[in-house]
């Protein structure tokens, strides 16, 4: 990673997510579909460790905050612990101090995939 600190994106210095993803509404909101957002996009930083506890450094999440706002993306950091499945959380429910935001074995397993992705089809 760069010195400047910024969301990861191969190591470079601008405010990229690792992933950026959409999915496609249902088309059951109740809104004409001329005036219906087409996709939800997901701006997601993602991180492996063997316990699955992962510190990011408030600088890389903000940068992924700032891409998403700019997109307009939902901000997620997914997680993967070695051989287990995807945990995936917003910004705001990761642990927090003065240097770093983390999420911990104690909060794993977190929301699933399709806990996130999955609007009720």
């Amino acid at each position: 990673m760069s010195s400047g600190g910024a969301a990861s994106g191969a190591g470079t210095a601008s405010d990229r997510p690792d992933l950026l993803a959409s999915r496609e509404y249902n088309g059951r909101l109740g809104v004409p579909s001329a005036v219906r957002p087409l996709a939800r996009v997901y701006a997601i930083e993602a991180k492996a460790s063997k316990t699955g506890s992962v510190t990011l450094a408030h600088e890389e999440i903000e940068g992924l905050c700032r891409y998403a706002l700019a997109f307009g993306a939902r901000p997620l950091v997914a997680v993967r612990p070695d051989r287990e499945p995807w945990s995936f959380f917003e910004p705001a429910a990761l642990n927090q101090n003065e240097q770093s935001r983390s999420v911990t074995q104690d909060m794993l397993p977190g929301p699933s995939f399709e806990e996130v992705f999955d609007d009720g089809e």
